[in-house]
């Protein structure tokens, strides 16, 4: 079963996907230096309790509804352009991306229930080939063992919907925008980063960020890139800054510039920055999150972790290893073999669901 054809190159609120902790940002107009500022008295740091917290918190909030805000201005020019624009000769691929500064804005939302997720965002996407930007809305879950992914119809483009074994769910518990969220309730969970606990560094002089004493937790993930995590002792050792580099460069720097603390001490990113900038220092991109709603349940239905496929949407199914629309009627019609796009309309007319290929 060949994978989904490709949708419009494009960019979310996140640049780019990579990983929940190996991801790149920063605030800011030039790349961090320090980053806090030092304190000269050295006081003692016990990484066992720094990880209990992060599992008491992992525990606390094994079901939770997160929503927020989020506004991303990428720098004229500083848009990547894809090898497949250059490749395929598009008339955009030698063209400065994007043409002035460009804000996406848009609203998101993250349902946490133990180890299954829903991502959901409804924000303004940057599309390569076009050179501009538009509305798209996504929705990706990963739940009951399978990952689930719905892109709405927009502009000349029907709705794709994906049905994929567990292996790719990277496209749900690694983007890039649910970042502060692993930060705070999953930071030891393989499936949402790397922060392993037996290979981080303490640094022993304590930093101060915004008043509050914090530590620095480094690792290094390959030769070449680096993390430092500051967390915040006073206040059960929630991350309040990670830095990335690469070959010594800061790429990105996220902070909490604000923290709510919820009903049973909850501690909850409320606002923050994330930035990435290119081995030169240029800044490539600036986010900023405000959180709008944070929820800690008792239960979660399982009802939240389904997803249906409306009316048009063109559905690659990859674990029954078939391809179909979805007519008007609610009918499945299976795609045919070497059937594409040109023969969406075709499919779509349930007048044909009686016609062999041959015949068409």
């Amino acid at each position: 079963m060949s994978l989904p054809r490709p949708r419009p190159l494009y960019v979310t609120m996140a640049l780019v996907t990579i990983g929940a902790l190996l991801v790149e940002s920063a605030p800011a107009r030039q790349p961090p230096n320090a980053g806090a500022s030092r304190s000269a008295a050295t006081e003692p740091f016990s990484l066992d309790l720094c990880c209990d917290a992060w599992r008491r918190r992992e525990h606390s909030t094994k079901y939770l509804r997160f929503g927020w805000t989020q506004t991303e201005t990428i720098s004229k020019g500083m848009f990547p352009v894809p090898a497949r624009l250059r490749l395929e000769g598009k008339k955009n691929a030698g063209a400065r991306m994007p043409r002035t500064d460009t804000t996406l804005a848009g609203t998101f939302g993250v349902l946490f229930s133990g180890g299954d997720i829903r991502y959901e965002e409804d924000a303004d996407v940057f599309s390569a080939e076009r050179n501009e930007s538009y509305r798209a809305h996504d929705i990706r879950i990963f739940a009951n063992d399978r990952y689930l992914a719905r892109s709405d119809a927009q502009g000349g483009f029907h709705a794709i919907g994906e049905i994929q074994p567990p292996a790719r769910n990277m496209g749900v518990v690694r983007e890039r925008n649910i970042v502060p969220l692993a930060l705070f309730f999953r930071i030891l969970d393989p499936q949402y980063g790397q922060f392993a606990a037996d290979k981080i560094e303490v640094d022993p002089n304590p930093v101060v960020i915004d008043g509050h004493r914090c530590r620095l937790l480094r690792r290094s993930p390959s030769k070449a890139l680096k993390v430092d995590l500051c967390v915040d002792v006073e206040r059960d050792y929630i991350p309040l800054r990670c830095t990335f580099y690469e070959d010594g460069h800061v790429t990105t720097q996220q902070t909490i510039t604000k923290v709510w603390s919820r009903a049973g001490g909850v501690f909850a990113p409320g606002e923050w920055t994330m930035s990435r900038f290119r081995s030169d220092g240029k800044l490539i991109s600036e986010l900023r999150g405000s959180a709008t709603s944070c929820l800690v349940p008792t239960k979660m239905s399982n009802s939240e972790f389904e997803l249906q496929f409306p009316a048009g949407t063109w559905v690659f199914d990859n674990i029954a290893h078939r391809q179909y629309v979805v007519q008007k009627t609610g009918f499945e019609r299976v795609v045919p073999p070497g059937y594409g796009d040109a023969q969406y309309e075709w499919l779509m007319n349930p007048a044909n669901n009686e016609r062999s290929p041959s015949s068409k």
